[in-house]
């Protein structure tokens, strides 16, 4: 019975070696897949952070153009106003105006 029981024993500490030697190895596989996403995290949030500072450059050069464009606009009705002879309101407002016309009357 003695005997049995060493066998049994010793057959045990093989088992729990074999198994301790297997969760090493898992672990430093584990390990080696841990760093290897760290690196990928690491490259991913480089990535994001040039990727929102395009996206922002790009967004206010929109802002720019949609100002632009507008400017643009405007200037193009002013000056299609000026060769019909008439004057924006923009140009001279309505309360200057008023008082031009006023002296002109007064002048003639």
């Amino acid at each position: 019975m003695l005997n049995l029981t060493n066998v049994q024993v010793r057959e045990n500490r093989q088992a729990i070696n074999q198994l301790l030697s297997s969760l090493y190895a898992l672990q430093s596989k584990l390990l080696s897949i841990n760093d290897q996403m760290q690196i990928e995290i690491s490259e991913t949030k480089q990535f994001l952070q040039v990727y929102l500072g395009l996206d922002l450059v790009v967004e206010e050069l929109k802002h720019v153009v949609t100002e632009a464009r507008f400017h643009l606009q405007t200037l193009r009705q002013q000056l299609s106003m000026l060769t019909l002879g008439h004057l924006s309101p923009i140009v001279i407002d309505p309360e200057n105006l008023r008082e031009l016309l006023m002296e002109i009357t007064i002048h003639r």
